[in-house]
């Protein structure tokens, strides 16, 4: 008789608990339904087939969880489909909302973040007594990372990088510059994700009383637990295993050079965390390096004073947005690179990067090698401390020349003073080292920081030459500041102040024309021979209407790349010899400087030279060969081995360099 009266109460809490279970999911289903709607139809933001799938994936792990856990009474189970649903849903009020990021359903990505999501739930699970603390970590953790994300998308129109950790204090310190706005889908997405929290602790808490939870506990037998929380761990670590242990996702043709919108934020970072560090190709051998190199020997050095000083110019966002299509403005944009001075030669070179990680670049000049076929983070994964690479840096003080690298900001970013004093620069300056700065839009402007320039040459000796490598500023994202004073505003005439990013860009690239115009004619009238390269690294984010309106869909844009499209342009007070080719690639430029001033060249630029009549263009997208065809470069790796192999030699296996290659000795 008592056993049948404590089953006909357990049965009639089971029926309450239930009862309550389906109250609740009703609840949070009408709440989380009315947010998104509101942002689909208010503010146009997500789409009704992405709620619908939420929906019934959401609503399907949710009901087979509690049905689990109020009918049957198997609370791992449960839990795990708790985990399921949380990671999911935070997935997509996180990415797809808060963020705006839509990738196609089926996608690998897609369910590969929804993955690591999940993962990071069980891992802590395992050492856990509550679903509700895995849930709340990861929830908090991945909030914090989607909202970052949102913010960085709207400085600098892509979102989070792995290589963004070396830049932490140099982000600090120019917060407070950029003008935030919140948006919508931020509110609903962060509203989503506190109500999907709040779902999780009530209904956890409600899932009896707590002598009922450590009766089932007691219940489940020590070996189970222990069982349980072995595989969870093990389930979660698979996932991690799978992304950072093998190569099974590279052989799916993923590359952590798409962006956080191709890949999922989480996926995203962890997959490029994996390239922070660098393995030797698997067709790597040295003696094969030799064999190529023996090739090409470095030319004999002569006399420093009948060597030019060498000043290198990487302008912030300089580029040609002309290459899109024609559009109008009030005054040439671009006066002074658009005429034909008989003592420049120019072209255009792709970039491996847009809008922003200017290191690549940097890196790529400097050394000769692409970002392309390695995909690193190469001022983190690179260059070492304690090493010696053999750079165009080491190459021109081998020559006696006084090396000064230059850049009119914070030190902190990218670890450029580790990394230029590496790479064996003499001098470093930086904002704080550099006198009478002027600003624009808060920036310093090129004009007022080849002052320093001018400086540096009027203070050296006479039989001194200087190779200066500037890193500007002055055409810094984001283009919307109010407080930009311009002499020449630029305006669209056909379209005046509908796209006022556009116009305060263009705005910008004017002032570094004219400033450009002002550092020939400074050295033009000096007797030293001096030859200028300047190049962008980069392009800029601006509106996308402004590109739709002058190049069409974005589809066609990205057959060609144009949007890694920067010019660049080589000066001299003296005749300068031809430039090899009008489009080019970044890794390139330093072989085509020292060429195009008449320079001795190492080895190594002999090769890249001779590479560049095969292949005039090898940047992390797109590789051309000589005969025009533009290829994605994943598809290029095997008949570009060879050139692989050199770049792993040249700045990772440094003991192994062939004499005389990468330098002249």
């Amino acid at each position: 008789m008592e056993k049948e009266t404590i089953g006909t109460e357990d049965r009639f809490r089971g029926k309450q608990r239930l009862l309550r279970a389906g109250i609740l999911f009703a609840i949070y289903y009408c709440v989380e339904l009315m947010l998104l709607l509101i942002l689909r139809f208010g503010f146009l933001g997500t789409n009704l087939s992405d709620i619908i799938i939420y929906c019934v994936i959401s609503g399907s792990l949710l009901a087979l969880g509690m049905a689990f856990r109020e009918l049957f009474g198997k609370r791992v189970c449960s839990d795990l489909l708790l985990l399921g649903f949380a990671a999911y849903s935070l997935y997509v009020f996180g990415e797809r909302v808060l963020s705006e990021v839509y990738i196609s359903m089926q996608t690998l990505p897609y369910w590969l973040n929804i993955s690591v999501i999940g993962a990071l739930m069980l891992m802590i699970y395992a050492f856990c007594t509550s679903v509700c603390i895995p849930v709340g970590v990861v929830s908090v953790l991945y909030t914090l990372l989607v909202i970052v994300n949102a913010v960085l998308k709207q400085f600098r129109g892509r979102g989070i990088d792995a290589i963004d950790i070396y830049s932490i204090k140099a982000a600090v310190k120019v917060a407070g510059r950029f003008h935030y706005r919140v948006m919508p889908q931020m509110v609903i997405g962060i509203l989503c994700i506190a109500g999907m929290l709040a779902f999780v602790f009530i209904y956890v808490r409600g899932q009896g009383t707590p002598a009922e939870r450590e009766k089932e506990r007691a219940a489940a037998g020590r070996g189970k637990k222990v069982a349980a929380r072995v595989l969870a761990f093990a389930a979660g670590s698979s996932v991690f295993i799978l992304i950072l242990g093998t190569n099974l996702l590279e052989k799916a043709s993923l590359t952590p050079a798409y962006s956080s919108e191709r890949n999922g934020i989480l996926f995203h970072v962890l997959f490029q965390a994996k390239y922070l560090s660098l393995d030797a190709p698997d067709d790597y051998d040295v003696r094969v390096v030799s064999e190529t190199a023996k090739k090409f020997v470095s030319e004999e050095t002569g006399q420093l004073q009948a060597y030019p000083n060498m000043i290198v110019i990487m302008n912030e966002a300089w580029s040609d947005l002309s290459v899109y299509g024609e559009f109008e403005t009030n005054i040439p944009v671009l006066p002074f690179w658009d005429s034909s001075n008989e003592n420049m030669r120019k072209g255009y070179a792709y970039s491996s990067v847009y809008a922003g990680n200017t290191a690549v670049s940097e890196y790529e000049f400097l050394t000769g090698d692409s970002n392309a076929l390695f995909q690193t983070m190469p001022y983190a994964t690179m260059i070492k401390s304690g090493t010696q690479p053999q750079t165009l840096v080491s190459g021109l003080k081998e020559l006696g020349y006084t090396t000064v690298a230059m850049h009119s900001y914070y030190n902190s970013a990218y670890r450029r003073t580790t990394v230029y004093d590496v790479l064996g620069f003499d001098r470093m300056l930086f904002v704080d080292d550099m006198e009478e700065l002027e600003y624009l839009r808060e920036f310093a402007t090129d004009a007022s920081q080849y002052r320093t320039i001018y400086r540096l040459f009027e203070q050296k000796e006479k039989d001194e030459r200087l190779f200066v490598f500037n890193v500007t500023m002055q055409n810094h994202m984001d283009y919307d500041y109010d407080n930009a004073e311009f002499t020449e505003p630029i305006v669209l005439t056909q379209y005046p102040h509908e796209y006022p990013k556009t116009e305060q860009y263009l705005s910008c690239i004017h002032e570094s024309d004219r400033a450009f115009q002002e550092l020939t004619d400074y050295f033009a009238a000096v007797s030293e021979p001096t030859v200028i390269l300047m190049f962008g690294d980069h392009q800029p984010q601006l509106e996308a209407a402004f590109y739709d309106e002058i190049a069409g869909a974005s589809d066609s844009r990205a057959e060609d790349g144009r949007q890694y499209l920067v010019p660049y342009v080589v000066w001299a007070n003296y005749e300068l010899g031809d430039v090899s080719f009008e489009v080019t690639s970044l890794n390139y430029l330093q072989a085509v400087l020292m060429d195009a001033a008449g320079l001795p060249l190492t080895g190594y630029q002999q090769y890249l030279l001779d590479l560049q009549q095969e292949y005039p263009v090898i940047s992390s997208q797109y590789v051309i060969p000589a005969d025009g065809r533009i290829l994605p470069t994943e598809s290029c790796t095997d008949e570009l081995s060879e050139y692989r192999s050199m770049m792993y030699n040249h700045m990772s296996d440094i003991s192994h360099n062939p004499p005389g290659f990468f330098n002249y000795r």
